[in-house]
């Protein structure tokens, strides 16, 4: 193997790790500013999925999760009075899940401090942020 072959090896290497560190950095703070806010990661995950009202089906597929799973954090939602089911007009068989007054308001709050001050790449200066997004919008 050529010199060149093995930086090149190491440096991806280093980039896989790298974004491993970054994901599970990401993934402690959203569970993080979840529980601060008093959701799971899924509830809040489901909170940030009803910008409109979704059947239950779409919200089990885009959390790939069993439909079971998603009845039962549709409850707690509901039992906390942040989100509704309601009945499909177009379909009357099936139950979409829309947020309440109440849900918005949390989501919101909760996006704000997600998105707040501490990120990982909050220190870029917005020319890095841009590079930055430039190059992982290339990769994914």
């Amino acid at each position: 193997m050529s010199t060149s072959r093995r930086m090149q090896g190491r440096a991806d290497a280093e980039i896989v790790r790298l974004v491993f560190d970054l994901t599970e950095n990401l993934q402690h703070r959203y569970e993080a500013v979840a529980a601060e806010h008093g959701l799971t990661r899924q509830q809040a995950s489901l909170l940030g999925l009803l910008d409109e009202p979704r059947p239950m089906s779409t919200l089990a597929t885009l959390l790939q999760r069993d439909a079971s799973n998603i009845t039962g954090l549709v409850d707690r939602l509901e039992r906390q009075d942040l989100v509704r089911r309601e009945r499909d007009e177009r379909d009357r068989r099936v139950t979409l899940v829309a947020r309440t007054a109440s849900g918005a308001d949390l989501h919101a709050r909760f996006e704000t401090a997600l998105y707040g001050s501490g990120l990982p790449f909050s220190a870029l200066s917005e020319d890095e942020r841009a590079t930055l997004l430039s190059l992982l919008t290339r990769v994914v």
